[in-house]
């Protein structure tokens, strides 16, 4: 029996245990559903079923996950809160003097979020449907791609167990995906 915190447990050691056989528990204090990606998914799912609260639409903007700099996600935020931007307003153009910017902002948030709300409110959308759709819409926004590259910064930095979190984050969310592909695989959600 070995007992360790996260700070000496090296970021390999579960998969080597596991290689030889060797049986381990491995507990880590930290939540899945404090990570970046997992606010991700849920500010998506929150977003959609909110009718597009602002609230979760901005959690969803500044996650990270989403193509937008720093500048334009504070930009769009500001946009959104002076002028009111809530629910279904999310879905009407910008109005205004020099918001050009900020609609191409709006669109490439909300033509996305649409679409896939459009897919999963439909009669005939199953649970594997759904969930095929909300893969595809985290790979379309570029959320895989992000998640890689973070991951890969991570490595560089020798922050191993970090992230190893990142990818089990994402197994996780895509089990939880496939469980509702199978379980409601007929059934309209």
């Amino acid at each position: 029996v070995a007992v360790c915190d996260d700070t000496t447990i090296p970021a390999m050691l579960p998969l080597v245990l596991a290689s030889a056989g060797v049986p381990y528990a491995h507990r880590s204090g930290i939540s899945m559903l404090l990570s970046e990606y997992a606010q991700f998914f849920l500010a998506t799912l929150r977003s959609l079923r909110t009718n597009y609260k602002q609230e979760e639409v901005m959690k969803l903007i500044k996650s990270k996950f989403t193509s937008l700099s720093e500048d334009e996600m504070m930009d769009l935020e500001n946009y959104a809160r002076q002028y009111g931007i809530d629910r279904n307003k999310w879905q009407k153009p910008f109005q205004g003097d020099d918001v050009a910017h900020l609609e191409g902002l709006r669109l490439q948030i909300m033509e996305p979020l649409a679409a896939l709300r459009k897919t999963l409110v439909d009669k005939s959308c199953n649970g594997r449907k759904a969930a095929e759709a909300i893969f595809n819409y985290m790979v379309s926004v570029g959320a895989y791609d992000t998640l890689l590259r973070r991951e890969q910064d991570l490595i560089d930095a020798g922050m191993l167990t970090t992230a190893d979190r990142i990818r089990q984050v994402w197994s996780a969310v895509n089990e939880l995906l496939d469980q509702l592909a199978a379980f409601a695989e007929k059934d309209h959600l």
